[in-house]
């Protein structure tokens, strides 16, 4: 099911405004959409989310798909850009 198929229910598509940690609703409903996955997430189930880019997910696994998504070098392992110095000789 998609966001559309509940809007405008009882019960459906609720609008958030996440905070560090905890979010206020902004239109009641009982769900809220995983930015990764697509996929309804019941308000009572909703662990994770981005306070910055306003954006929920359905797992831990779908936030840090996310992450790696928008900054290539976490998907990498983290492997920085810059160099060390060579050590003296």
């Amino acid at each position: 099911m998609d966001e559309k198929s509940f809007s405008g229910k009882p019960g459906g598509l609720a609008r958030l405004r996440y905070d560090l940690s905890d979010y206020q609703v902004l239109t009641p409903g009982s769900f809220v959409i995983c930015a990764v996955t697509g996929k309804p997430i019941p308000l009572e189930e909703l662990r994770y989310w981005n306070p910055v880019r306003q954006e929920a997910y359905c797992s831990a696994a779908a936030s840090t798909l996310r992450e790696e998504e928008l900054n290539p070098p976490l998907a990498n392992g983290g492997a920085a850009t810059a160099t060390e110095p060579d050590a003296p000789g």
